[in-house]
């Protein structure tokens, strides 16, 4: 591999050294998270989270000091006589605020929720439903489970270019963020498993650093002839 191309990839951390503030309402073309030491795109603008009704006890109880998590919950059958529903808020922050305090499992746990009810109620191709697989993907680079991370930018990345043109700069940065995620697995075997769908998604983006494809190319072709164990 070329010196400038070994450059190249030192550099791909740059992006992931950017410091953002702690996550507030979301901006347009952005989700309130808070990557700190990673920038991706996000769905459209200001999100607004499926409407749900919280889950209220069949007696009051007197209030504490403890703020709840917020889940996503069912809306309540027609013969509910609730008021109207109010709208959820945004998780997001909570889900961040779990994993700075090291609580990967629950806020990986969490997300993967609120991805499978913005599934189930917007679809699959919802920029929402991608935004959380994005969520999700950052949270798996912070713990440092990079294959995981991998993985999912690649899917982030693969839905946002069937609706969004190759040049958008979502497109690009998920893409980016792959890279990135797949260079720092140091598991030979499943590095190479990662490899060719990093590549396909690479190889669809013409307006991406070019470097970006060979120097994937150039490891996948070292990967495939390095015994597996090393």
């Amino acid at each position: 591999m070329a010196a400038g191309d070994t450059a190249f990839i030192s550099e791909l951390r740059e992006p992931s050294a950017q410091k953002q503030a702690p996550p507030q309402a979301p901006a347009s073309d952005r989700p309130a998270v808070r990557p700190e030491d990673h920038q991706y795109p996000a769905p459209a603008s200001s999100v607004p989270l499926p409407r749900a009704e919280p889950v209220r006890p069949a007696h009051p109880e007197p209030k504490q000091a403890v703020v709840q998590t917020p889940i996503p919950v069912q809306h309540p059958g027609p013969d509910s006589h609730s008021s109207p529903v109010p709208q959820q808020q945004d998780p997001r922050p909570y889900v961040y605020a779990l994993a700075k305090e090291g609580r990967f499992t629950d806020a990986a746990l969490l997300a993967q929720a609120w991805e499978t009810h913005t599934l189930q109620t917007l679809g699959t191709d919802s920029p929402h439903t991608t935004q959380w697989v994005e969520i999700r993907a950052d949270l798996a680079k912070q713990e440092g489970n990079y294959v995981l991370a991998t993985q999912l930018w690649i899917s982030a990345g693969r839905t946002r270019l069937a609706h969004q043109s190759p040049d958008a700069p979502q497109v690009l940065t998920t893409a980016q963020s792959a890279h990135y995620c797949w260079t720092q697995i140091t598991d030979t075997s499943k590095a190479r498993e990662c490899g060719p769908e990093l590549v396909a998604l690479l190889r669809a983006l013409p307006s991406l650093d070019r470097r970006h494809l060979s120097v994937a190319q150039q490891r996948l072709e070292y990967l495939h002839n390095t015994p597996t164990g090393h």
